[in-house]
């Protein structure tokens, strides 16, 4: 079923009282442990502030998100978060290693609706294609494509105040509906160190994942669909029947 646009969600009676008891959390330390800034700057998925992200409650900025929010995924309902970190990255960071700046998609650049605000994503965050191309190339019907392979980086010049990624942890691997597109979550790596999740409170060491919730194609099989066949695939929009 396709996910509501953010016109009918804002007209949710739910969504309208839980945006009222919900201000913007800043970055920084949380009294409850659950935020901690990341150490490992741009190294992770992560979603820029703003993002509309599907929950039981309607869409909600990523950074009104606290653990325990049921978070609408693609494959498995309604999921619950079980931890949120961030990367706060500051301009002089991003003018040393351009690569921190992050992809900007603009609204309708993949389609109606695809995405349907401005989407900032940090260049290693991967989202959801599909198509016939997919299936003729790499015997799949959807894969993950990442961010720097799909979109042009942002300006330098819009985040002279720098900018924070958002990273939201569940128990598995998920595809969750941000600004009408769907992407992953965060991937916790078998091998992977809790402290480089998160410095001061780790994230759970109990989760971890074993595989990605879709095969993630490389920069060259990207390439290549480009090459090979620029209209057989698409990103997947959430508004789509």
């Amino acid at each position: 079923m396709p996910i509501p646009s953010s016109a009918e969600a804002s007209a949710n009676e739910t969504t309208a009282k839980s945006r009222a008891r919900r201000p913007p959390v800043r970055p920084g330390p949380h009294r409850d442990g659950t935020r901690q800034p990341n150490s490992s700057l741009g190294a992770r998925p992560g979603f820029g502030p703003g993002t509309l992200i599907a929950t039981t409650e309607g869409e909600l900025p990523v950074e009104w998100l606290t653990p325990g929010d049921r978070v609408i995924t693609r494959d498995h309902g309604a999921q619950p978060l079980r931890w949120m970190g961030y990367d706060r990255i500051t301009a002089r960071q991003m003018a040393d290693n351009p690569d921190l700046y992050p992809c900007r998609i603009e609204p309708d650049a993949f389609g109606p609706g695809a995405p349907d605000h401005p989407l900032l994503l940090s260049p290693r965050h991967r989202v959801l294609l599909r198509g016939s191309a997919l299936e003729l190339h790499f015997a799949t019907s959807e894969a993950f494509g990442g961010a720097k392979h799909l979109a042009q980086p942002a300006a330098g010049g819009l985040y002279q105040a720098g900018l924070t990624y958002f990273h939201l942890l569940f128990d598995a691997h998920q595809i969750v509906a941000a600004n009408g597109l769907w992407c992953e979550s965060l991937f916790a790596e078998p091998r992977t160190d809790s402290t480089t999740l998160a410095t001061g409170n780790p994230a759970p060491a109990r989760i971890r994942h074993a595989e990605t919730a879709r095969p993630c194609l490389t920069a060259w099989e990207i390439q290549l669909l480009h090459h090979l066949a620029p209209t057989g695939y698409e990103i997947a929009s959430c508004r789509a029947a």
